[in-house]
């Protein structure tokens, strides 16, 4: 495992245990259930963190649970205490490495299990009917996430067509269903999408999934080696996330964000606070703690350019940059738009400060 110290974003790192062992009592699988309990698992991968924030961020909303590789069969739901979870086996996502709708298997397998934990399943649930419902209702979430992200309906549902098998479990339906559900899903987000093109003028007779993202991106996250100088965003602007940039002036931003702020979040090991000053000079300071005991310091140079707060780590070339947002004066919602940090938090993170003067 790798905790990341946190100042609004993701900063200089701790190298804890990689690798640690989780005990699964309850989940829902891709495909059929689990019959081991205890998993191995690791960080994920930088392309798993990549295909998660592309779905969270076609949908606009918040991560909710930590992604994990893991010794399991293909990809699994489930909770350990408070904490949710998604586990992943690499092998099994690997194979999606090829050309054509096959690409977009990673991502009908991930978005079926994010949905899961977006729809705040329960996972205890024993009757076979009800488990069943909760398996087609993921499906049909990760259908329409598959249109928003570009997909046509073939490819959203080549997550399915490569299961293991197509018969019926006590847990899942027959592929056939799973298959509607995608389709179902990946209707009403094109039924969606047409009717907003109506509404803003445009001509929009067949709907057809965004032109922009018809394949899944080979790019690693976001991100470049600009050098110790933050980045221009006139000369780069930023695209994600897809933020309504308000007539509130830069300046008002700055004066709402000088003060101190706190996120208090459990990553399934350590009960952690990070504490964060922002100074009206532009200068700021972020502590850890862990537990109660104070892990890590980082300092920080910040600014705010057309609604986004950009940060500069003291003495390194690494910057984050963050799309702001306010509710009332003392919570802030912060939403990771760039990075160039390793092991930084992947595009589409949304963290949450408390304002504690």
């Amino acid at each position: 495992m790798k905790l990341r110290v946190l100042l609004f974003a993701s900063c200089l790192s701790l190298p804890l245990c990689s690798q640690t062992l989780i005990t699964v009592e309850h989940s829902c699988s891709f495909d059929g259930e689990e019959e081991q309990t205890d998993f191995y698992t690791f960080d994920a991968s930088k392309e798993a963190d990549r295909i998660v924030g592309e779905i969270l961020n076609s949908v606009n909303l918040a991560k909710n649970f930590v992604v994990k590789s893991a010794d399991c069969k293909n990809a699994l739901a489930t909770t350990e205490g408070r904490q949710r979870y998604i586990l992943y086996n690499t092998t099994f996502l690997e194979k999606f490495k090829q050309t054509g709708k096959v690409r977009w298997g990673a991502y009908c397998v991930l978005a079926h299990e994010i949905g899961h934990h977006l729809n705040n399943d329960d996972f205890t649930i024993s009757d076979s009917k009800k488990r069943k419902v909760l398996e087609l209702q993921a499906d049909k979430f990760a259908g329409g996430v598959l249109y928003n992200l570009g997909a046509s309906l073939e490819e959203a549902q080549a997550g399915i067509e490569l299961l293991q098998s197509s018969g019926e479990s006590n847990t899942h339906p027959p592929a056939r269903a799973r298959a509607e559900a995608m389709a179902s899903g990946w209707k009403n987000a094109q039924e969606v999408h047409r009717q907003r093109a109506e509404r803003d003028g445009d001509q929009a007779e067949d709907a057809a999934p965004p032109k922009s993202n018809t394949q899944p991106a080979k790019s690693e996250p976001q991100g470049k080696d600009s050098g110790a100088k933050l980045p221009d965003l006139e000369q780069k602007p930023l695209t994600q996330p897809q933020v309504d940039q308000t007539a509130v002036s830069d300046q008002l931003f700055r004066n709402a964000l000088i003060g101190q702020w706190e996120a208090s979040y459990s990553d399934g090991y350590s009960n952690i606070n990070n504490i964060v000053t922002l100074n009206a000079n532009g200068t700021g300071v972020g502590y850890l703690y862990m537990n109660g005991v104070l892990a890590n310091t980082v300092y920080v140079n910040w600014q705010v350019q057309r609604g986004y707060y950009m940060e500069q780590y003291a003495g390194t070339q690494y910057y984050s940059t963050l799309a702001i947002a306010f509710n009332g004066n003392n919570y802030m919602t912060l939403t990771m738009a760039e990075t160039n940090m390793p092991n930084g938090l992947p595009v589409g993170t949304v963290l949450y400060y408390t304002r504690r003067y």
